[in-house]
């Protein structure tokens, strides 16, 4: 509309997933950057389940806490409940307003980021497949620089078999000149299993 500007930006803060008290950090925040409305979904900065797969917080927990002290913080809660999709429609609902006798679907935040990570299927109803696509690319991304810093200074051994741990079924060792055959010993060493290949170009010698 004529007359009206929105201006959209990112908040650059890792997540502590404290719960009410994070959703409390971010409503101050925001209104020290001069926002004056705060949308609170589902489980904000809930950090899940405990070791016995109880939620650890109730999925509006930390809404009600910050909700307590809205006028306090000077900044408007916005609020939303779990959305849930019906095939048949092929559109979102509210949970507590999905058509009576109609199935619906929905995929947990967890369960994304877990198939983020193993390459599994997220389906077109979930989200534009150009967008999981870019997801993707940027949860390996993240995967590979914290696994480099988490394995800087580490031996080769210890390079190769954390390598084979998570991601064996995924690669090969490649097999042609002297300096592989230290590759595959240290492979070997491991104890895990994997796979060497070889291109043969005609100028290999029989014994290998």
């Amino acid at each position: 509309m004529e007359g009206i500007n929105v201006m959209l930006s990112t908040l650059p803060l890792s997540m502590r997933m404290a719960g009410p008290r994070e959703c409390m950090l971010h409503a101050l925040i925001r209104k020290n950057y001069g926002c004056t409305h705060f949308i609170v979904g589902r489980d904000h900065a809930g950090p899940g389940s405990d070791s016995h797969g109880k939620d650890i917080y109730t999925p509006f927990e930390a809404r009600d806490f910050v909700k307590e002290y809205e006028s306090e913080l000077g900044i408007n809660l916005i609020s939303f409940g779990a959305m849930k999709y019906v095939p048949e429609r092929k559109k979102y609902y509210d949970a507590d307003k999905i058509p009576e006798g109609m199935k619906s679907i929905s995929i947990s935040g967890t369960e994304v980021r877990r198939r983020l990570k193993t390459g599994e299927d997220i389906p077109d109803w979930f989200s534009n497949p150009a967008v999981v696509q870019i997801l993707r690319e940027s949860t390996l991304n993240n995967e590979m620089k914290h696994l480099s810093q988490q394995l800087e200074g580490r031996t080769p051994q210890e390079i190769i078999k954390k390598s084979l741990e998570l991601y064996g079924e995924e690669i090969s060792i490649s097999f042609s000149g002297a300096e592989d055959v230290v590759l595959v010993d240290l492979a070997h060493k491991t104890g895990l299993p994997f796979r060497v290949f070889t291109l043969d170009t005609g100028r290999v010698f029989p014994e290998t």
